[in-house]
């Protein structure tokens, strides 16, 4: 449905948003089961391993690499590269060579801390290869909760992404007189981008991308949230002369303090929790909406929440190597997938008949 600037959705004409809270009631059913099956999965494996009598990971690096005519080893990573291909299975079509990688005690720590050797071992040759990164996969890289799910082409398909195109030019002939900072289409379009960049690395099976494809389900979230605040704008002062005049008012009122002055930026530019909130607000009625602030904003614990996450990985208290930061990171990001969805099945106007249902998440 093409929407004109004076008349756009309420939350409540929102192509059935309500099934996010069951859908968060059905993920957190299912990740805890997940989570219990990886801890189970875990220590199978360094069972087995202890009882072999080995101490060496068995891994698989995937990448633009040729294998070493002769072992070798790289001291302190703990890691040995052998002049054979590496066993990758089905999920990639890069070159690979096999490698392993010492377990300095034979427990669960061990191997987290192997793994977390190995994955700056894979850091330190993206730096000095010039190549494709390495990228490592082994039977821990098959652990966890992932789509398990074949798409199939056909005819609703095409009607799915017909819908999609529609609405874009939708909006295309709606802005057409718009200036690029105020269009929303680019937004959307840009949204679009992210998700399916994100679910990209999740359908190649490449589990330690779970830092990458977090970003880009946020950065398709960031997206949306400009999109329906340029669509939705946020109440009074609507525009930047009243905006500039409450900021004068203000700093009259109370002198150029630190905080008057944080209170003036908040006035000029609104801080990505605002604008969320607001998006949020716009795409959801009551329920979903306090579900959805639960989950990027008001939830327990505060690292838990979606936006504190986005924050780790991008100032860096996050390690993508760390097994239990990873699995973290992962299981958030379905929540804030359905957020995204949630978000462009309103701002696209996309009956629910037209999304593909989330498939279950599966343990290995």
């Amino acid at each position: 449905m093409e929407q004109t600037e004076n008349t756009p959705r309420t939350p409540e004409q929102a192509p059935s948003p309500t099934d996010l809270v069951s859908r968060f009631q059905q993920l957190d059913s299912q990740i805890a089961l997940a989570r219990e099956a990886n801890e189970t999965h875990l220590a199978k494996m360094v069972g087995d391993w202890a009882a072999s009598g080995h101490d060496k990971i068995p891994v698989s690096l995937i990448g633009d690499v040729q294998p070493p005519s002769t072992p070798v080893d790289f001291e302190p990573f703990g890691v040995t590269v052998r002049p054979d291909q590496g066993d990758t299975g089905d999920s990639g079509v890069l070159p690979s060579v096999r490698a392993y990688v010492r377990m300095n005690s034979m427990d669960e720590a061990g191997l987290r801390e192997a793994w977390l050797r190995l994955g700056e071992f894979c850091s330190a040759d993206a730096l000095v290869s010039g190549g494709i990164a390495l990228r490592p996969f082994s039977p821990l890289s098959a652990q966890g909760v992932r789509p398990g799910h074949v798409f199939p082409l056909d005819c609703p398909y095409h009607r799915r992404t017909r819908h999609i195109a529609e609405a874009l030019s939708a909006w295309d002939r709606l802005e057409a007189n718009r200036g690029p900072d105020h269009q929303v289409g680019p937004r959307i379009r840009a949204a679009l981008y992210w998700l399916s960049h994100a679910q990209e690395p999740v359908h190649l099976l490449f589990r330690d991308d779970a830092l990458a494809v977090y970003m880009g389900y946020w950065n398709a979230f960031e997206c949306l949230i400009e999109a329906v605040n340029l669509q939705c704008p946020m109440g009074e002062p609507t525009e930047e002369c009243d905006r500039e005049k409450l900021y004068h008012e203000l700093i009259d009122k109370k002198g150029a303090t630190d905080t008057a002055i944080r209170q003036c930026y908040a006035i000029l530019r609104p801080p990505l929790r605002e604008k969320g909130e607001h998006a949020l607000r716009s795409c959801f009625p009551e329920a979903p909406f306090k579900a959805c602030m639960e989950q990027c904003f008001n939830g327990q614990p505060k690292e838990d929440q979606l936006y504190q996450i986005r924050n780790g990985i991008a100032h860096g208290t996050l390690r993508g190597y760390d097994l239990e930061e990873r699995d973290r990171v992962e299981q958030r990001s379905h929540y804030l997938r359905e957020i995204v969805v949630g978000m462009l099945r309103w701002i696209l106007d996309i009956p629910p008949s037209q999304v593909a249902t989330a498939p279950p998440l599966e343990t290995a």
